[in-house]
């Protein structure tokens, strides 16, 4: 094709440029003839006019006779240098033009009697009128003018030019050719050319034709083989010529490689030990692993359905894919899922995102971690049962002492057959203390069980900081810094306030002469976690000592129990947080309680 378009346009641009080509070489000779008639004119024309008046011209006629004798000469040199032209003077003085030569007037070299032309009469100028006007425009304007004269068929190009003297139009040069020749010439090419541009239009037409034919042909093998290919990956498109056969090759490679990829994909799904669901924005299931099939108990057919249709609507599942595809992640969530047996999960969910950045579905991924939770809680009853050892000299020691106490007044009472009133409320003491020694061993031998609630842990630490205030002397101050980002949390109320009168009678009494307790919370963003931190000024602790403080009746005071810390940290590890102690002597010390303020996130 593109050989027509190129015989089509240079043809084009050759009869667009041949006429204007044509005509400038024309304009180029007139223009010089008009130069050099105006060189070889006398330099005044006026007393020329005025010279032949006088002597012999008594009337206008014999005046036009006497300048053209005057004048041929010059026309003549002119003449004979460029033939085929026109030229002439044109004398405002007379109003006539008194020297004409050119083929047109069959015009003798020498005799001039016949060349004799009045503009204001009827002459053989047809057009008369319009050399008329180009002369009175050239002498009121005094500028060269180019002008087409003649009507259609017998036209002239004529370029005119004034001769001035003392600011004056004395004659006006001219020098026209017919443009009969030249059209005609023009017209051979444009011929020529169209005749060209026609079979070379055809031949375009042709091509055209047969390459759209080829191109229709090609598409519609193209759309063929996409149906096929939404089905059938492994589909070849037939290859063709051109540039759709590159297209074709291209869609093959891209299918292989979609194979390629959709086999790597099927082979790590179909590995991986997780759990794997992936849902678009719509919220059907488009891919799923193997792992999760086989803990949800899934059918084969639930790709493309809806994951509201597939899981309990009222499911941990549902809501935490609901929540991702709302913007909502969600990180390390156990949550169980019940059945014949109860099975634990540890679940997290992502935004998926395209290459540009938009989001196209959310993903869950899950591992079942039942048995690692059961191993836990063994490992925990382990940890109880390789405590008992030390409980077992903490608990002789402590009971020791009360019992000591009861048997020696009972001994008392037997002598003195009636017992006193302060041996009665010495027996009721230690018998309360061995009471509450008693309770904090079945606390700390049996599995801590939470029953967390949602619950404002500004409010609530506010509730046990107002019981401290009234219950204590002035020389202890309580200050309350609450944290911006501390919000609502689920929580064991009971449990969680019985670690926090532990902790806070701790610091009490870590400052006998009173001194100030600053409770403050806030977020940790990183681990997605709520802390308390509890800070005294009492008398602190050595680092030794603060490595043993959650060791079970391990204590700093003459009549502490030293279970106290010990409950505390159990608490706190079965809501799933932690409790860290920062202590110097003579400084004070800062107890952290961290937890995840997420109730999805409790075990």
């Amino acid at each position: 094709m593109i050989l027509p378009i190129l015989i089509i346009g240079a043809m084009h641009y050759m009869t667009n440029h041949t006429k204007p080509v044509v005509l400038d070489e024309q304009r180029e000779n007139l223009s010089q003839a008009v130069l050099e008639l105006s060189q070889l004119l006398p330099s005044d024309i006026s007393l020329l006019m005025k010279k032949q008046t006088v002597a012999s011209a008594p009337n206008r006629t014999e005046q036009i006779k006497a300048l053209n004798r005057e004048l041929a000469g010059a026309a003549m040199k002119v003449f004979q240098k460029y033939p085929g032209i026109e030229l002439g003077y044109y004398s405002p003085d007379v109003k006539a033009v008194v020297v004409q030569m050119g083929q047109d007037g069959h015009l003798p070299y020498m005799d001039f009697k016949d060349i004799l032309v009045d503009v204001s009469e009827d002459t053989q100028w047809s057009e008369q009128a319009q050399w008329k006007d180009a002369f009175d425009k050239v002498i009121w304007t005094r500028k060269p003018l180019e002008i087409v004269l003649g009507s259609p068929g017998n036209q002239k190009l004529v370029i005119f030019s004034p001769l001035l003297a003392e600011d004056k139009v004395q004659a006006v040069v001219w020098a026209g050719e017919r443009l009969g020749g030249i059209n005609q010439e023009i017209l051979q090419a444009e011929s020529f050319a169209y005749t060209v541009i026609f079979f070379g239009f055809m031949l375009g037409l042709c091509s055209t034709f047969f390459l759209l034919k080829n191109y229709l042909d090609t598409v519609a093998n193209i759309k063929l083989g996409l149906q096929k290919l939404q089905n059938d990956l492994t589909y070849h498109i037939p290859p063709s010529m051109g540039e759709l056969g590159e297209i074709s090759k291209a869609i093959n490679d891209l299918a292989s490689r979609l194979v390629s990829a959709q086999n790597y994909n099927e082979s790590i799904m179909a590995s991986i030990d997780a759990g794997i669901i992936a849902v678009d924005l719509k919220g059907k299931i488009v891919s799923l692993s193997s792992t999760a099939r086989e803990i949800f108990q899934l059918p084969d057919n639930v790709l493309e359905q809806k994951y509201t249709e597939v899981f309990p609507v009222d499911s941990d599942i549902v809501k935490m894919l609901s929540a991702c595809l709302e913007g909502r992640e969600t990180k390390d969530v156990m949550t169980s899922m019940a059945g014949a047996k109860e099975v634990y999960l540890l679940a997290s969910t992502s935004i998926l995102f395209d290459t540009r950045k938009r989001v196209v579905g959310a993903v869950l991924s899950c591992r079942d971690v039942t048995l690692r939770k059961r191993l836990e809680e063994q490992m925990r009853r382990q940890e109880r049962l390789a405590s008992l050892g030390k409980l077992v000299a903490g608990v002789a020691h402590e009971i020791k002492n009360p019992l000591t106490s009861i048997s020696g007044y009972i001994q008392f009472w037997q002598k003195s057959k009636a017992p006193t009133a302060e041996s009665l409320n010495t027996i009721y003491r230690e018998v309360r203390r061995l009471d509450s020694i008693v309770n904090k061993l079945l606390f700390f031998s049996k599995p801590t069980h939470t029953t967390p609630v949602p619950v404002q842990i500004n409010s609530f630490i506010r509730k046990i900081l107002n019981f401290f205030t009234e219950t204590h002397p002035e020389q202890f101050k309580f200050h309350f810094i609450p944290g911006e980002n501390s919000t609502e949390v689920h929580i064991d109320p009971d449990q969680m306030e019985q670690v926090l009168m532990n902790i806070l009678y701790n610091a009490v009494q870590s400052m006998p002469k009173g001194g100030e307790v600053r409770v403050s919370t806030g977020y940790l963003a990183e681990e997605k976690m709520t802390f308390i931190d509890i800070e005294d000024t009492g008398c602190g602790v050595s680092e030794e000592i603060t490595e043993k403080l959650f060791d079970p009746f391990f204590t700093t005071r003459a009549k502490g129990t030293g279970l106290g810390l010990t409950i505390a940290h159990e608490i706190v590890r079965a809501h799933g947080g932690r409790i860290e102690i920062k202590s110097k002597p003579g400084q004070g010390s800062t107890v952290r309680i961290c937890f995840v303020s997420r109730g999805d996130d409790q075990a």
